[in-house]
């Protein structure tokens, strides 16, 4: 239960004003700027007869001045609001402290491979074919700092390094979010967190865990805020922002917030009016709190142009080959597109690289480039070697395979039974490895092992057509990412990128790597993304064609124990660590495909560290012949699946002769909105679980980011999401298409739909496939479902689209209930489906369920919701105890007497604006708000003055304002107030 110490101050003769927390000693003032540059601005003076003393930020490039002010009452957020040149007084938020990574452990054999997230977003092909790193962009992390010693991010002796090039530290390791920070010039990182974060922008590591970042080449800024635990707040972290835009930042990427944000905070003003310059681009989390609900979209991701990021799996397709060797069956598990049938043609060799003396296979094996083969020939030329997993990397028995000659490697696990997919080691050229890595689990490459040690070492391999299958492990919406909307309706998230069970670097001290899962994982990745993209468009603005390589140092680095490293990382290729937000165990239940994929290896349960607690299990048959299921759980079946066909993308497309330079500079603006618009029209569309339907557009915005079809497209929609806020009738917008390509497009538009969620329960949801209709037309043509157009190299054209929700989804509305109903708009051009999404909330707040439960009264520490009778002596505390399911505005709570029932005055104490949803876990501190009332003051409505409650019987009623929605042309106030029982005193 959340004790709610609100404090609020009444501005003279005007009632209620807002509520401003002075619990930190600071308030934030934002200052007119012509004010204070004409010297005309002077600080009052407060309640200690002291002219305010200020520091002050200042921003001339965005036209932001704002001070931070030490208050002691709220007398002097008064004065402050008072006085001339003060546009507003902002409480200091206090913001958590994110979560520390799970550092690895020598012989961890649940690594999973970094590739993995870079194959389905196609970072590792984007960067071949476009031959973009991240180079000359600037990424400034606002969090724990950066361990910018540590080797997989450029090392050094001294700050700043060539990497690590600006930073500051804005906190100290002391800071708590509630002393005194103590800045210095060193960010070094003793949370964990940040080097975590900079890591998945840009490391560039082959130390025990082969990986890189997504922009292996950006140049950091470091601004940390945090110390090594606790909180920070709104004075740190805003003077961080400022730093970090003076540097000259190109993406400030922040994977922070506070769940059930609003669209009227500090940093989310500050981040609009930064945004607005043109010259930074936000990428923010937007927060791990999916099983509280909607509403959840975290502050700042909240901001307007900011890009609020959702978090996805973290898996991808995996393939089961049969392989045939000396007339025994075999599996190997393949990653994606590998070529297998060539290889699997020839012979096999065991432990020809490296092998021990006593002709049993070895962790060691395949660590040395030195053949030493057992009983056979030395020369593995042209050969498939099979090499047990550990004592180095996967990419370093590959590449002394590689440089063998061996046409193949196939690797198998050591204890513990599974070794699924290894990735496709190959598709990063940093690896500097061609050919293809399979894996296979323990017991059956033992079992292979000893066959080939009985046929001296070798034997012949054969491809076993008939013995494959594939295991299909779908990329969802991670189950922790935050619901959207705002409270405004504004629509958030705006994009998803892999957050789950993430590897990176963590602080050297901490032993150098770790893993974790969250929307602050999925942002960095997000924010390497977009360095991509602002890479490649440097090279346009130089007129330059990128190479189809790009090299990277790579480094070595060195911690505490990891002698016995098995080196490496796997994947799980059944399952989908999403699954659980916070610790703990994530288990598939595979089905048929179990024997076929890990052999005779029964359980396929995986440990993941994740953010937030609990145990998932997902079921699906994922034998060969299965296809995904059309009828999700408490959905309304169709006759067809919503989900249409995926045109083939014409993915590896670089910047050609017959680009047009100029067309191509004004597609790859760096204009924030611009930006994060192509992101949305690069995003692949996720679907529900193992089902076919697309899940809500407001948990993965425009859909998992495509990173060559957003280099390689030469068409863009804009913009890039249509915000429907509430929509009760059909809504009639605009968007515009334009070819930037040098020849013409033809274009085909249609709409994409996805699940609608009923809401007013959000512990038990409802999922509905109510398609909405969704009609095009162009120059005033019938509307149509589905129209096309030809445009010329430069042209555009603007179409007209009304989206009107289904019948279904409107009698849900009708009924009093709330449905959040989304999709998307693809605009297909030269094999890639560009899409716009769209969404908005179907039903009317002001007629909805504003609690699940009735109010009720915390006395004395013990809640009821009957009739209190008791002494005021006897009252040692009273609480007002509200459980919200929607977002308030502002609550008004009005005092009567219980037998006129007439109005005696206002109670300011449980009064106040902005409260957020409640979640939905009565363990959780957040699950409902109890308002402090043990005063028992009230403001008389006849003297407006401040009295006491005496004996009497009175009624608590509470009046409720919602935010008002983008498209509404009035605040919506609710025409029926709440009111708490009976209060009886003596």
């Amino acid at each position: 239960m959340r004790i709610l110490g609100l404090s609020f101050l009444l501005a003279a003769g005007a009632g209620i004003a807002d509520a401003i927390s002075i619990k930190t000693g600071k308030v934030i003032v934002k200052i007119d700027p012509t004010v204070h540059s004409s010297g005309r601005f002077a600080f009052p003076v407060l309640s200690n007869g002291r002219a305010a003393a200020a520091e002050i930020i200042e921003i001339p490039a965005a036209n932001w001045v704002s001070a931070v002010v030490p208050v002691s009452s709220l007398a002097d957020v008064e004065t402050l609001q008072k006085t001339s040149g003060v546009i507003a007084v902002y409480e200091n938020k206090v913001y958590k402290a994110p979560k520390k990574p799970t550092a690895l452990k020598s012989n961890d054999d649940s690594v999973p491979d970094a590739n993995v997230a870079h194959k389905i977003t196609g970072v590792l092909e984007a960067r071949k074919t476009f031959g973009v790193t991240g180079k000359g962009v600037k990424v400034g992390i606002v969090d724990s700092g950066v361990d910018w010693k540590h080797p997989a991010l450029g090392g050094g002796t001294t700050f700043p390094t060539a990497k690590v090039a600006y930073g500051h530290d804005f906190a100290g390791d002391d800071y708590t979010g509630y002393n005194t920070p103590v800045e210095d010039n060193d960010p070094m990182d003793c949370g964990g967190h940040g080097t975590h974060v900079a890591g998945i922008v840009g490391a560039n590591s082959t130390a025990n865990y082969f990986f890189t970042g997504v922009a292996p080449d950006v140049t950091f800024g470091a601004y940390r805020v945090f110390g090594c635990s606790g909180s920070s707040d709104d004075s740190v972290i805003i003077k961080a922002i400022q730093r970090a835009f003076d540097d000259g930042m190109d993406i400030i990427s922040m994977s922070l917030g506070s769940d059930s944000g609003f669209p009227s905070g500090l940093e989310v003003d500050l981040i609009n009016q930064l945004s607005a310059t043109g010259k930074v681009i936000f990428s923010i989390a937007q927060g791990n709190a999916q099983s509280d609900g909607v509403w959840q979209s975290s502050s700042p991701a909240i901001a307007e142009k900011a890009i609020a990021v959702a978090a996805t799996s973290n898996f991808a397709t995996t393939r089961i080959r049969g392989i045939t060797v000396g007339g025994v069956k075999f599996n190997v598990t393949v990653y994606d597109n590998s070529p297998v049938d060539a290889a699997f043609s020839g012979e096999i060799i065991l432990n020809t690289l490296a092998a021990p003396a006593s002709g049993a296979a070895s962790n060691s094996d395949g660590c040395t480039g030195t053949p030493n083969a057992v009983g056979v020939a030395t020369n593995p030329a042209g050969k498939v070697l099979i090499v047990r997993r550990g004592t180095c990397t996967f990419v370093e028995k590959g590449q002394n395979a590689q440089a063998a000659g061996a046409v193949a490697v196939i690797i198998y696990n050591h204890g513990l039974s599974a070794l699924p997919a290894l990735g496709d080691l190959s598709a990063d050229p940093s690896s500097g490895i061609t050919i293809p890595v399979y894996s296979m689990e323990a017991a059956s490459g033992s079992a292979l092992a000893d066959l080939l040690l009985k046929t001296s070492g070798s034997a012949k391999i054969a491809y076993d057509a008939t013995d494959s299958s594939s295991a299909l492990n779908p990329v969802n919406v991670a189950t922790f990412t935050s619901w959207g909307p705002g409270p405004d309706l504004s629509f958030k998230p705006d994009v998803a990128a892999p957050g789950t069970n993430i590897l990176s670097t963590l602080p050297l001290a901490q032993g150098g790597f770790g893993l974790e899962s969250g929307t602050s994982m999925a942002t960095p990745y997000n924010t390497g993304i977009i360095a991509l993209y602002l890479q490649y468009a440097k090279i346009i603005a130089a007129g330059q064609t990128p190479g189809t390589t790009t090299t990277t140092t790579t480094s070595t680095v060195t911690v505490a124990d990891t002698s016995s490293q098995a080196g490496g990382y796997s994947t799980i290729a059944t399952s989908d660590a999403s699954s659980s937000p916070a610790g703990g165990y994530s288990t598939i239940a595979t089905g048929s495909a179990s024997s076929t994929i890990l052999g005779d290896v029964s359980s396929t349960t995986s440990a993941f560290s994740t953010p937030g607690g609990g145990y998932s299990t997902i079921a699906g048959d994922q034998s060969p012949t299965t296809t995904l299921s059309t009828t999700p759980l408490k959905c309304r079946p169709r006759p067809t699946s919503s989900v249409a066909p995926s045109p083939t993308p014409a993915y590896g497309r670089r910047m050609s002769r017959r680009d047009d330079t100029a067309l191509l500079k004004e597609l790859f603006s760096s204009d924030p909105i611009f930006v994060r618009s192509r992101l949305q029209n690069a995003g692949k569309q996720l679907t529900y679980s193992s089902f076919s339907f697309f899940d809500s557009a407001l948990l993965q915005g425009g859909g998992l980011i495509q990173v060559p079809q957003l280099l390689g497209t030469r068409v863009f929609a804009s913009p890039g999401k249509i915000p429907l806020g509430s929509w009760q009738t059909k809504q009639v917008h605009t968007f515009t298409i334009k070819n930037y390509d040098s020849v013409t497009q033809k274009v085909s538009i249609s709409a994409i739909n996805a699940l609608s969620v009923q809401v007013t329960d959000s512990n038990n949801p409802g999922f509905y496939d109510d398609a909405s209709e969704v009609l095009f037309s162009i120059g005033g043509s019938e509307p149509k479902a589905t129209v096309e157009v030809e445009l010329a190299s430069g042209a555009s054209t603007l179409v007209s689209v009304s989206l009107t929700p289904s019948s279904d989804t409107l009698g849900l509305a009708v009924a009093n209930e709330i449905v959040l109903a989304s999709g998307w708009i693809s605009v297909t051009a030269a094999g890639y489906s560009n899409t716009i999404v769209f969404g908005g909330l179907v039903g009317d707040r002001r007629n909805a369920p504003i609690t699940d439960q009735e109010p009720a009264w915390s006395v004395n520490g013990a809640e009821t919701s009957d009739q209190v009778t008791t002494t005021i002596a006897a009252l040692k505390s009273l609480g007002a105890v509200i459980r919200l399911i929607i977002p308030a505005g502002e609550i008004a709570v009005s005092l009567l007497d219980a037998t006129t029932r007439k109005v005696i005055g206002t109670i300011p104490t449980l009064s106040g604006t902005e409260f957020p949803r409640n979640g939905n876990d009565a363990t959780d501190s957040s699950y409902q708000w109890t308002l402090d009332w043990s005063s028992l003051e009230y403001l008389d409505s006849t003297t407006n003055t401040t009295k006491k409650l005496t004996a009497g019987s009175y009624i608590v009623s509470a009046k409720f304002t919602f935010v008002k929605a983008i498209n509404e042309d009035t605040t919506p106030v609710s025409p029926k107030a709440l009111e708490f029982p009976t209060l009886v005193l003596s």
